[in-house]
């Protein structure tokens, strides 16, 4: 999910969206971004430490 929002929120800065004119560097949108990718790193490396051994039932 976290992941997803960045990608739109990307993609609307450089590609635009129809009816939609937002400033690039938005506090609250440059605080989501930081936010999101902490929460996508955070996913990642969980899925890499878990081994095949740890899987559940």
């Amino acid at each position: 999910m976290a992941g997803g929002a960045f990608f739109m929120y990307i993609e609307s800065r450089t590609i635009g969206l129809p009816m939609l004119s937002e400033e690039w560097l938005d506090p609250p949108g440059v605080l989501s971004l930081i936010v999101e990718a902490i929460l996508v790193g955070v996913c990642l490396s969980g899925v890499r430490r878990r081994s095949p051994q740890q899987q559940p039932p």
